[in-house]
């Protein structure tokens, strides 16, 4: 999935208009964060692709206050680094491509290096870190490493406005991303599914479905996919942001269980379970929901892969265990 302007605003702006002044502050960093210096020519062609209808009105009034008052929130970040799904660096709405203007470092290598420094974070990354990510070898040749960083550096400073600080910093042996010049896919999403999951605690699901869906919009696809790496120094991360992705979807699904929408339901597990098949939650969420919308042979069809995926035996034991067999025999008992 590529970054779409678009898709983005509709996700975004009914966020802007939240009872709730820190989630308003964090939707409008978003917008002027990704879009920046161009955030009023894409209003504009939301207003003109989306007329006479609510999300024209929350552009026209995010443009409203942009023109009234943007002097006074200067925009700080100037990168987004999208690090779901294929990797994707975005200077305001512009894709950045081309990563090796030299031709000598290679463009999959720099991308990596950015990569690297932005799971890294505001700590950075030492040169044998570095060397060891990208080429499991901590004693790589320093050469190698040093026309990297080079290649790196030069292409974000082509980026760099006037008066902006750099955007890479190099101190005490270690190299960073600066933390004020970006944000990542992955910060907006635990955010969202932060500020969802404390809502859901004190005003119940319902509330925070908003969150929930804005969440699972940022997922593209796995953690640094197709990033080169020397070992799988981002294999935790990417489990865990997966996790969190599948747990969220759950919180969908139930709502539209509660809501009586099934096919939604049903729809919003199978979205989960491409991820994982074995996902058990999600699993006895799609069977209660076939259930209501009577598609027995679909159950039994799910609950084969299930077990697949999941590699569990035929011993009657482990299956009177495990909950997505008993929800089944519970649901169809005939089968059983």
């Amino acid at each position: 999935m590529n970054f779409d302007p678009i898709t983005l605003l509709e996700h975004i702006l009914p966020l802007i208009q939240h009872q709730d002044m820190h989630v308003q502050e964090q939707s409008r960093a978003v917008v002027e964060t990704v879009f920046g210096a161009n955030t009023e020519f894409w209003l504009r062609r939301m207003i003109n692709f989306h007329p006479q209808t609510e999300q024209q009105d929350l552009a026209r009034r995010l443009l409203q206050r942009i023109r009234t008052v943007g002097s006074e929130s200067p925009l700080q970040h100037s990168l987004h680094i999208a690090c779901l799904g294929p990797l994707q660096v975005l200077h305001h709405t512009q894709k950045i491509t081309d990563w090796d203007p030299s031709g000598r470092s290679g463009a999959r290598l720099t991308q990596s290096l950015l990569a690297y420094l932005a799971h890294c974070g505001p700590h950075g990354a030492t040169e044998a870190e570095i060397m060891q990510a990208l080429w499991n070898n901590p004693d790589h040749k320093k050469s190698s490493y040093a026309r990297l960083r080079s290649n790196l550096s030069n292409i974000l400073e082509q980026q760099r406005r006037h008066g902006e600080s750099s955007y890479l910093e190099y101190n005490s042996a270690r190299l960073r991303l600066c933390p004020q010049h970006y944000t990542t896919d992955v910060q907006m999403l635990l955010s969202l599914v932060q500020r969802g999951q404390a809502t859901e605690q004190e005003q119940g699901l319902h509330a925070a479905i908003t969150f929930y869906h804005q969440a699972c919009q940022l997922y593209r696809g796995s953690y640094m996919e197709g990033v080169q790496k020397g070992y799988s120094w981002h294999q935790d991360r990417a489990n865990a942001l997966r996790d969190t992705y599948l747990v969220t979807l759950e919180r969908l699904g139930q709502h539209a269980y509660q809501q009586r929408s099934f096919r939604e339901c049903v729809q919003l597990c199978y979205t989960g379970l491409q991820h994982d098949f074995s996902d058990a939650e999600l699993m006895e969420l799609l069977l209660m929901a076939l259930y209501e919308d009577k598609r027995e042979a679909e159950a039994t069809r799910a609950v084969l892969r299930y077990l697949e995926a999941a590699q569990l035996t035929t011993d009657m034991q482990i299956y009177q265990e495990d909950i997505v067999i008993q929800t089944y025999w519970y649901l169809w008992p005939h089968l059983r």
